[in-house]
């Protein structure tokens, strides 16, 4: 069998759940001896030196960010290098993902004949619903996404999701047969709880690692550390990439429930300042309000030893069921997440750590390394 590559194209290298997860199929891919390349507009993903080392990375440079109406010139060029990588690497293997690459990859004659497997990130039309202003402008915008998303879904050979919820999705929105889709999870390489020798009178520390969007609930999260205070002494940090108006209104509502004592913002953060937060942390709190398909970012918790509560919806009790039900909280309003961390802060030491083992063995069963690079891998490979 000749030596395969695997074209991975994506929108940017933003730092996101897309660019997690591609960097994670690269290091399947090199593991069982596959190339694959990565191509995307620049993005702030690169700075970060753990990121991509598996893989050949080709960027495009935005020659018309600021002029977004010549920005069609930009995906004409990103068209071009796609049928240039094809042709000139004997890609036999085309990954789609995120829906404006997935269509611009599919325009290229060059990726007709060749095999597709796509990863569903999410439904494009609800998500971007969140944004969207005006009845009008936002009902065709939503029927537009939606039909893009139906197109690219219906080139794939095979569909990767991340949960059951995320499959469910796929099959009553976008009437894909559930024989395309496999359940391949998010995964992390080790398990390394960090060692904590806390005081009982210093304050609880939680974090929460996710982009400003409406649908994350940082709001509600805001308001229910607001909450708590009045009770308990609690810190919290809110990690992410912090782009566009959202985060204007997010820190219009910080300033107005004068959270400067106890609530910081940090941008940008990579994985090994990532690894740094976890370190420092006593608990994870994921406030989502809506369409979480799986929440790569609890794993990753859960790896470091944070245990983690998050709001029921989406794929979030599928994770943390399988440690204690009692994690997961009962809606996304203010008082339900502050009635879960508080609950959380009257637990003894010895119930902290009991919860930190099962978490780690959670991990260790279902989310790791070795055990997901084989369902990946079986979704690529072929013989000729």
């Amino acid at each position: 069998m000749d030596k395969q590559c695997i074209l991975f194209p994506i929108d940017d290298f933003s730092i996101s759940g897309v660019t997690t997860f591609v960097n994670q199929y690269t290091h399947f891919c090199h593991t069982n001896g596959l190339d694959s390349i990565v191509v995307g507009f620049w993005g702030d993903a690169l700075n970060d030196k753990e990121m991509f080392r598996a893989t050949e990375v080709r960027v495009i440079h935005k020659l018309f960010n600021r002029f977004k109406f010549l920005g069609f010139i930009d995906w004409a060029r990103y068209l071009v290098e796609i049928s240039k990588i094809i042709v000139n690497n004997y890609v036999s293997h085309v990954h789609l993902g995120t829906t404006r690459s997935s269509v611009l990859t599919l325009f290229s004659p060059y990726s007709w004949q060749i095999r597709k497997t796509g990863t569903f990130y999410g439904d494009w039309a609800l998500e971007m619903n969140f944004y969207q202003k005006g009845f009008i402008s936002r009902a065709f915008r939503f029927t537009q996404r939606r039909l893009l998303q139906r197109f690219t879904l219906s080139f794939m050979d095979t569909i990767i999701v991340f949960s059951r919820y995320a499959k469910s999705l796929v099959v009553s929105l976008y009437g894909v047969g559930k024989e395309k889709i496999v359940i391949i999870p998010g995964a992390v390489d080790r398990v390394e709880p960090m060692k904590r020798d806390r005081r009982s009178d210093v304050p609880l520390h939680l974090v929460n690692i996710s982009r400003i969007d409406p649908r994350k609930g940082h709001e509600n999260l805001l308001r229910a550390i607001q909450i708590v205070h009045k009770i308990k002494t609690v810190f919290l940090t809110i990690a992410g990439p912090f782009r566009g108006s959202n985060i204007h209104h997010t820190m219009l509502l910080y300033e107005r429930l004068r959270l400067f004592t106890s609530v910081r913002f940090v941008h940008g953060v990579n994985n090994e300042e990532k690894k740094q937060l976890y370190k420092t942390s006593d608990l994870f709190v994921m406030p989502s309000v809506d369409l979480e398909t799986f929440g790569m970012t609890i794993i990753e918790a859960l790896a470091a030893g944070v245990p983690v509560i998050g709001v029921g919806v989406g794929a979030i009790p599928e994770i943390l069921s399988r440690i204690d039900s009692r994690l997961v909280i009962s809606d996304s309003s203010p008082q339900a997440i502050a009635k879960k961390i508080l609950w959380y802060m009257r637990l003894t030491k010895k119930q902290r750590e009991a919860i930190v083992e099962k978490s780690k063995n959670v991990v260790l069963d279902n989310y790791i390394y070795k055990k997901i690079s084989p369902l990946f891998y079986s979704t690529v490979r072929y013989e000729r």
